[in-house]
């Protein structure tokens, strides 16, 4: 894996269609310039689909008609396994990578007689050779969602700061310019929101992506092909860094720390940055337009994620 945590999105055909080939590697001696319309249900929101079929669309000499079904992850679950229980459901689905693997085992992998496995590692970038499977194709990764950071520029520029940080250890100087407190020792505005995973949007993925930087792989293929936690086991190499980052996450949350910046009473990492009281949030670049949607007056930017 890559040193910061990346969320594919990406399109696979369920075991109930036989036949139904990826819209991206659809071969078809017809020569109708519309092809026959699937159902795809998907997480990702409707405008997002429709941006990724007109580029599919706009390659293709042949039209594909799709009727896209949007569902919230909570309920793609239900209502995936109670339509195939009832021998229906849709010809193909559209989701994060962490549902992918979940539900494999419904999952007809794309033969190789489609779309060979050079031609795919030559295709998609490095962490797509996860969905390589020995009786083909397990998924196609249509978009790539990294984590990034995003900056208040109001806070660094009240506070003298004209870079933004490319390393962690350089908040070891940047917690006491940008974190401000009461004179009871509350926190009223936030360097940066690590220490907690109650209030941390996306505690999961940047604690993962500190732990990558650390040298912990986080998860493992086993042999027989199935994911594992590398998180405390003594056999994974790199597990010693766990520890140490650990350590760097929890520093922000404890008031004895001079790095002190976070706790759980705050409201959601999220919430702080839109309302102006956080200096740095960590998420996903797809962010940006529900950021500005709710806050415009937000004067904000986007770098990449620190590095050790």
């Amino acid at each position: 894996m890559s040193k910061f945590q990346l969320i594919f999105v990406a399109v696979f055909v369920v075991f109930i269609v036989g036949g139904v080939a990826a819209f991206a590697t659809y071969k078809s001696t017809n020569q109708d310039t519309t092809l026959p319309s699937i159902e795809v249900w998907g997480t990702v929101s409707q405008d997002t689909f429709n941006q990724l079929l007109q580029e599919v669309n706009r390659s293709q000499t042949q039209q594909i008609q799709v009727n896209y079904v949007e569902k919230t992850p909570a309920s793609f679950d239900k209502d995936f396994i109670t339509t195939l229980a009832r021998g229906g459901g849709p010809d193909a689905v559209l989701l994060p990578q962490d549902l992918i693997f979940k539900h494999r085992d419904k999952i007809l992998t794309i033969p190789y007689t489609t779309i060979s496995q050079r031609d795919f590692m030559d295709t998609y970038v490095q962490e797509s050779e996860k969905y390589i499977d020995s009786s083909g194709i397990l998924a196609l990764p249509l978009m790539i969602d990294p984590l990034v950071m995003f900056v208040n520029k109001d806070m660094f520029t009240n506070a003298g700061l004209a870079v933004y940080p490319k390393q962690w250890n350089e908040f070891d100087r940047l917690t006491n310019l940008l974190t401000q407190k009461d004179n009871k020792g509350n926190v009223r505005r936030s360097a940066i929101a690590l220490g907690e995973f109650s209030n941390l949007t996306h505690a999961r993925e940047v604690l993962g992506t500190i732990l990558l930087q650390a040298g912990n792989p986080v998860t493992v293929v086993t042999g027989d092909g199935l994911f594992r936690s590398a998180l405390g086991y003594d056999d994974i190499k790199g597990a010693e860094s766990t520890a140490a980052g650990l350590s760097f996450f929890n520093q922000f949350s404890n008031p004895s720390q001079p790095n002190y910046s976070w706790n759980r009473s705050l409201p959601s990492s999220f919430n702080s940055f839109l309302g102006g009281k956080l200096a740095t949030y960590f998420g996903f670049a797809s962010e940006i337009t529900s950021i500005r949607t709710k806050n415009p007056n937000l004067n904000f930017d986007i770098a990449p994620m620190p590095q050790p």
